[in-house]
Order: C-alpha cells, then sequence, then structure tokens
C-alpha cells in the first residue's frame, strides 16, 4: 500500500505529520480490505493507523472512472395490474443479490419470468 502508513503510531494524531499522498488504486484496495474486514470503520481505522476521517472519505469518494462508464442492466417486465397494498406472502434473496417479493396469489407463471429474469 506504498507509503500511506507509518509504523510510527505517534505520528498518527500529529497533526503535522503529513502521509504520502495514496492512488486511485491504493484507495480501491482499502475499500476492498475494508470490505472484507467485517469490523466497524472506527475498528479499521485503528487497526490499519489510518485516520478515521482520512477512512471516511475513501470510503465514500466516487468509483473509478471505469467503474462510472458501466451502464447497469435493467430487464423491463410487463406486471398485471398491483393490487392496493399487497401482502407478502414471502421473499426469496438469491445469490446475486437480487430480491423477489411474492404475493400469496402469484400465478406460478409470473414467478417463473421474475426468477429468469433475477
Amino acid at each position: 500500500m506504498g507509503g500511506m502508513i507509518d509504523s510510527d503510531d505517534s505520528n498518527v494524531s500529529d497533526p503535522m505529520v503529513r502521509r504520502a499522498r495514496s492512488t486511485p488504486g491504493e484507495r480501491a484496495q482499502w475499500r476492498e480490505r475494508f470490505a472484507q474486514s467485517g469490523v466497524s470503520r472506527r475498528e479499521f481505522a485503528a487497526q490499519n493507523n489510518l485516520r478515521l476521517q482520512t477512512l471516511h472519505r475513501w470510503l465514500n469518494e466516487e468509483p473509478d472512472p471505469v467503474s462510472r462508464q458501466l451502464k447497469p442492466a435493467f430487464t423491463e417486465l410487463s406486471l398485471p395490474t398491483v393490487v392496493a397494498a399487497p401482502r407478502w406472502a414471502a421473499e426469496v434473496l438469491r445469490a446475486n443479490g437480487s430480491l423477489v417479493r411474492l404475493a400469496h396469489d402469484v400465478p406460478a407463471g409470473l414467478l417463473e419470468r421474475l426468477l429468469a429474469a433475477c
């Protein structure tokens, strides 16, 4: 992570000590490490000698230019008219992260189309 961490813990809180600037690639690596850590931002920053404000900024910055160029893929489905206040009978959370909510009277054919589209 090239020069982002100073091994001297006393420098972390010293406002006069400046660290080397991180590259976009390094910040992406930090974001990935945080996502995999399973700990809070505060814990992660402390464990890695990072300022909490710096970590917060890195986690909230825009993705790299390649990610910004990707267009989301949506599939339009024609659904029957929705009746007021549906009662959900089940929710299916798929491995890819998509969520399908099922009303108590969803037709089998519609269910098949929804699951195929997700």
